[in-house]
């Protein structure tokens, strides 16, 4: 299954992200279905069983273990995304070559840093998203995918959540 094929059918509001059950063939536990047919990672699955987060099937709280059916609203609010408190979002000019709701593809230019470092707190590639998340009031932290060295020029991939992160990890790790 793609990136789109996994996107397509997500609904984002936030934090919250809800899916509706397709084409389920066998009687899986939402833990499966999460992994299986969404690609949850283990640690995202953790993330969503967390107190902190609220997992409910049609509106009700669900564990893990709830049996899924056909055309169930699987519905995840995640927690709130804590920025690295030393990230200090910066005005900076960013060329954003792609952007959608789960991603942004920018283009780097040579000598700037993609992370803050010890010599450049404020002008790394993070720190312009940031800002650019604080403008349009997105409530994500930095997801970089594809980092680059400060004096390579090219395009960077950011997930803009967390889900997102997780399947373009996975997908960079099965190519």
């Amino acid at each position: 299954m793609t990136l789109k094929d996994h996107l397509k059918d997500l609904k984002i509001n936030g934090q919250t992200m809800s899916w509706t059950v397709n084409d389920i063939s066998d009687n899986k536990t939402l833990n499966e279905y999460l992994s299986e047919e969404l690609s949850f990672s283990k640690r995202l699955i953790k993330l969503a069983k967390s107190p902190k987060a609220l997992l409910s099937v049609n509106g009700k709280h669900r564990t893990v273990r709830y049996r899924v059916s056909q055309y169930d609203e699987i519905s995840i609010r995640f927690p709130k995304e804590i920025n690295n408190s030393s990230l200090v979002a910066t005005k900076l000019p960013l060329e954003i070559i792609y952007e959608d709701d789960h991603l942004i593809v920018l283009n780097k230019k040579p000598g700037q840093v993609t992370v803050p470092s010890v010599d450049q707190r404020k002008t790394s590639l993070s720190n312009g998203i940031l800002y650019y998340y604080q403008l349009k009031d997105l409530p994500y932290t930095i997801h970089i995918v594809t980092r680059l060295d400060r004096d390579t020029s090219g395009l960077v991939l950011v997930a803009k959540h967390q889900y997102a992160h997780s399947l373009l990890s996975k997908l960079q790790l099965e190519n």
